[in-house]
């Protein structure tokens, strides 16, 4: 976020211990990033230019549908290490051996 000045960054997280660590992180590092504890089906995809994803396999194909439902043209969805059995990536990159890829989606 520091790094993008001009841009904004909020962290979604459901579960309350790693939602708490994130957030004190960001305040102790004085980062301009927030960290919303939310259920991301809550959130409107609509409103980001990027989203990123780390879930479960299980939860993938529900990502999907919402963020094909909401994102705008020219958005991206990012997954770091699991894929979407429902649509192919637009991009994959290779972490190097023995790592997760990371795969995008172009709306």
């Amino acid at each position: 976020a520091r790094r993008r000045p001009e841009s904004r960054f909020d962290g979604i997280e459901l579960a309350p211990l790693p939602w708490l660590a994130s957030w004190l992180r960001a305040r102790l590092a004085g980062s301009p990033a927030r960290f919303i504890r939310a259920d991301y089906e809550e959130c409107d995809f609509g409103q980001y230019d990027l989203v990123f994803a780390y879930l479960s396999p299980a939860a993938m194909p529900a990502l999907w549908r919402k963020a094909s439902k909401e994102m705008r043209p020219g958005a991206r969805l990012v997954s770091y290490e699991f894929g979407i059995n429902e649509k192919s990536p637009d991009i994959t990159i290779a972490c190097g051996e023995g790592r997760p890829n990371i795969y995008v989606w172009h709306f």
